[in-house]
């Protein structure tokens, strides 16, 4: 779970593509890896989109702020074979968020329904994209660290 008011250091950018058609939010493995990989709660068989298996490792939960939040955001994904961290628009919903992708620059977004925390898509190429911060908290009480 995200702890608020923690401190948090910068792992770096990167884009999670938001995937209407993955039945699993999936990353790649071997990148990451700040964040441990764990056995996953479930055993599954996992497909590439052109219906060859993939691999599965485990999963991860990677920690991010996007653009408009000061909070952190926890999302767990699957470990496989994929080429680029995708999260899956099914297993969102399913967790009771709205998801709305459009055309127009700066209508796309997910939004929480509980918490009314609402996190920007842009779209890039032809894919639709979070622009994540990825962080990772530090453990209080060294001295050095900011």
């Amino acid at each position: 779970a995200v702890e608020k008011g923690a401190n948090w250091a910068s792992l770096g950018m990167g884009d999670i593509v938001v995937d209407s058609a993955a039945d699993e939010s999936c990353w790649p493995v071997g990148q990451g890896d700040a964040y441990p990989t764990m056995p996953s709660k479930r055993s599954m068989i996992l497909k590439t989109a052109n219906g060859g298996d993939m691999q599965h490792y485990g999963q991860k939960e990677v920690i991010f702020k996007h653009a408009n939040g000061k909070d952190p955001i926890g999302l767990v994904f699957q470990v496989t074979d994929v080429k680029k961290p995708l999260l899956a628009v099914r297993r969102l919903v399913e967790k009771g968020n709205k998801v709305v992708l459009s055309g127009v620059e700066g209508e796309s977004f997910i939004l929480n329904e509980a918490t009314k925390v609402k996190v920007p898509v842009k779209k890039k190429g032809g894919s639709f994209v979070i622009e994540a911060h990825f962080v990772k908290e530090i453990a209080s009480g060294f001295a050095g660290q900011a």
